[in-house]
C-alpha cells in the first residue's frame, strides 16, 4: 500500500535532510499525502493535483456520506455507460 511506497522512499527524503516542498499528481498525490502524514516533519509545502485519495473519505461519519455519494455518482456512470451513453 501507500505506506510501503513511503517507506521505500524514506531513504531518499533522509539523504535530502531538510524539509523539501512535495507536489504529486494523481497516485502521485496520494502518495504525497501519505508522505506528509507518515513524516509531517520533512514536509515545507505540500501541493495535490487530482490525488487518487478517495480512501481518505472513510476515516469520519460525516466523509462517509461523501464517499457514498461519490460511489452513487460511479454507479450512475457506469449504468448509462452499459445503456450506451458514452458521454
Amino acid at each position: 500500500g501507500l505506506a510501503a511506497i513511503v517507506s521505500r522512499l524514506s531513504a531518499l527524503f533522509s539523504e535530502i535532510g531538510e524539509p523539501f516542498h512535495l507536489v504529486g499528481h494523481s497516485f502521485g498525490g496520494a502518495v504525497a499525502l501519505k508522505v506528509a502524514q507518515m513524516m509531517p516533519h520533512m514536509v515545507r509545502s505540500l501541493v495535490v493535483i487530482e490525488p487518487a485519495a478517495f480512501h481518505l473519505l472513510t476515516s469520519d461519519s460525516s466523509d462517509r456520506a461523501h464517499l457514498h455519494d461519490l460511489i452513487g455518482v460511479a454507479d450512475g456512470m457506469r449504468a448509462d455507460r452499459t445503456k450506451g451513453d458514452t458521454d
